[in-house]
């Protein structure tokens, strides 16, 4: 009789250090809520604000460059460029291939 009587305290005490260990797991699932909604709420919404709100037009760098002067009006891409001349070498036919 005193063994079964031992056994029963043996698994009271099992049942009370189960129960307190899972109640560890809902003190970390509410920390992690809580981190995750602050997380979300003070770094995710603003940056998604800030990359979708904050975008200006293009028209108004346009008119900052044309009043600053920074490009001539007569400017073109075409006279910016220069003509070059690239060599390569063509693995497969053994011989060297020229691109402009």
């Amino acid at each position: 009789m005193e063994k079964l009587v031992a056994i029963e305290n043996d698994l009271i005490k099992l049942r009370e250090t189960l129960d307190q260990q899972n109640g560890y797991k809902y003190w970390a699932l509410a920390f992690f809520a809580i981190l995750d909604f602050a997380l979300f709420f003070w770094a995710i919404i603003p940056l998604i604000n800030y990359l979708t709100n904050n975008l200006r037009p293009a028209s108004m760098l346009k008119d900052a460059l044309d009043g600053s002067k920074f490009i001539p009006e007569n400017f073109s891409i075409e006279n910016a460029l220069k003509p070059i001349f690239i060599t390569a070498w063509a693995i497969n036919d053994r011989t060297p291939r020229f691109f402009s």
